[in-house]
């Protein structure tokens, strides 16, 4: 099911453009074989921030025992990986040597689960009386170079190159990691530790992402008609439900004003942020299916949630 489509981006050269081609490729094969599959959650073009450190991910997938995370690369002729695992592509001609891709994918997963952590249990739960933890979370890498583009592997493959393919391959390699951990979990076999990701925890996780994803040169809420804003980031309040913990809501609009309505235990709660900055009251501004907490006296504007319900 995809959960978050492709942001279009203006591409101001040559590279851009070939690259969100590669990443329109791969969000189109997604859909395709996910799109329709309640199991599969698809992220695409997910920006996370961290303090001074930032991650881009271009496609993100949250299935039954874990996470995929495919870095799309853009090759219009070939790419040359040696038996170091060191790559290269061809550039008009001459060979030129480039970040290796795979490193780049497992950097994202790194980022990811230290991001997620700090919410362990609000995004998790126990299974058979124990915490599930991030750091324990199995999170695959796939790179899917163009269809166009050509791979030069080593004579002796290396393990990290197993799940570099080209696009419309990737689907396949996506599906022979998830069956390998439904083959595994069904001869249940605990010595491995079985990772087991509920239908719940991959919703709670999706919309955590989804309410934290802050676009590149994000400096104000699109479509805002009124004074700029000094600043439009991401909420540090992450809406949950006061009844249950419930991190599946939906803002809903009544009689005392905007509330987050909980799809778990039906509860209501209401919101109540103050500004960091002079304690006073935000107020909460509704643009389409997002909903902003803003500061008149600070001028601030902050994205706090999105309805997907």
């Amino acid at each position: 099911m995809i959960v978050k489509d492709i942001e279009e981006v203006k591409a101001t050269d040559k590279f851009s453009q070939a690259g969100l081609a590669a990443e329109k490729q791969m969000a189109f094969y997604l859909k395709r074989a996910f799109g329709d599959d309640p199991n599969v959650l698809v992220l695409n073009s997910i920006r996370l921030l961290m303090g001074d450190d930032a991650a881009q991910i271009d496609h993100l997938l949250l299935h039954e025992f874990g996470v995929i995370i495919i870095e799309s690369k853009s090759v219009t002729s070939q790419v040359t990986i040696n038996e170091h695992g060191e790559w290269s592509r061809l550039f008009d001609g001459a060979s030129k040597g480039m970040p290796s891709p795979v490193l780049q994918a497992k950097r994202q997963a790194e980022f990811l689960s230290r991001y997620l952590e700090p919410h362990t249990e609000v995004l998790l739960k126990k299974l058979l009386g124990i915490q599930l933890t991030f750091d324990k979370m199995p999170i695959h890498v796939v790179v899917a170079i163009s269809d166009a583009g050509i791979i030069n592997r080593p004579q002796n493959t290396l393990d990290e190159l197993e799940y570099v393919c080209k696009a419309d391959r990737a689907v396949e390699r996506i599906r022979e990691i998830i069956d390998w951990y439904r083959k595994k979990n069904s001869a249940l076999s605990l010595s491995l530790g079985p990772y087991i990701l509920g239908k719940s925890a991959r919703e709670r996780i999706s919309q955590f992402l989804i309410n934290n994803h802050t676009p590149v040169n994000s400096s104000a809420p699109s479509g805002a008609v009124n004074k700029a804003k000094t600043e439009c980031s991401v909420s540090k309040s992450f809406p949950v439900c006061k009844h249950c913990n419930g991190t599946i809501v939906e803002v809903l609009y009544g009689k005392y004003g905007y509330y987050l309505k909980c799809s778990d235990c039906e509860g209501n709660t209401s919101i109540r942020e103050n500004c960091s900055a002079c304690g006073k009251q935000l107020r909460v501004r509704k643009e389409k299916e997002r909903f902003f907490l803003e500061c008149s006296d600070c001028d601030t504007s902050t994205l706090f949630h999105k309805n997907t319900i």
